[in-house]
């Protein structure tokens, strides 16, 4: 996008508006907004396999457990996309294995970047990778209710019936018409490491910062993108 702004110069007094100046004074024009908002506002670096890193998110699909709270993976994943950065596809076993070694012990499961709710039974992830893999629980997806259109990745649940699941797949409502959606963490993944590096700034004066210091001697245009 492209920020403008013109300063006009007048030859006597200062007039009541901050772009307005006598010839030969200074103004400092400031871009506002100009602090990056960062990755790690939203996701925590986990680890790298084959050239590719890994994140969970900082936030939840459901904390209040109601219908009309959630954030659906689709959602999820928009912003991720900000950061250059999506929901996780898994190409593999050992890729699936490292994957579900990151999942701490008190997770039950997570969202990966699988869904079919497109089209009912067409799997697609949201990298748009090829689905060639796939590590389903036995049973599953069966798309419970109807609904089922995103996919999890079950932990490793030491202390309950579903520690034989783990790093298994499930198809999972987010929401259903059986129950609000399930409230679990994203795992994300990105082909370059994540960086929170201040945001590039290019002045039509050539300067790069997020503000700059003028002293023009006729009206002047501005503008920075």
């Amino acid at each position: 996008s492209i920020v403008n702004t013109t300063v006009e110069v007048i030859d006597l007094t200062i007039a009541q508006n901050d772009t307005t100046i006598c010839s030969g004074d200074s103004i400092n024009i400031s871009l506002l907004g100009g602090n990056q908002i960062c990755f790690d506002n939203y996701m925590t670096y986990m680890g790298s396999f084959n050239n590719h890193h890994y994140y969970f998110s900082d936030f939840t699909s459901n904390p209040q457990g109601l219908y009309g709270s959630e954030i659906n993976p689709a959602e999820a994943n928009l912003i991720f996309n900000q950061f250059g950065s999506s929901l996780v596809s898994i190409n593999s076993t050992a890729e699936n294995n490292f994957i579900s070694s990151l999942i701490p012990s008190n997770v039950f499961a997570a969202w990966i970047g699988l869904s079919d709710y497109m089209i009912e039974g067409n799997y697609q992830w949201f990298s748009n990778e090829p689905f060639s893999y796939s590590n389903w629980r036995p049973g599953e997806p069966n798309n419970n209710c109807g609904d089922e259109d995103y996919v999890v990745m079950y932990g490793p649940n030491y202390s309950n019936s579903y520690s034989s699941a783990y790093g298994t797949w499930n198809d999972e409502p987010c929401p259903g018409d059986c129950d609000p959606c399930n409230n679990f963490l994203f795992i994300i993944e990105s082909e370059a490491l994540l960086s929170c590096e201040s945001s590039i700034y290019t002045w039509s004066t050539g300067d790069t910062t997020a503000s700059i210091t003028v002293s023009p001697s006729q009206t002047t245009t501005y503008y920075v993108t």
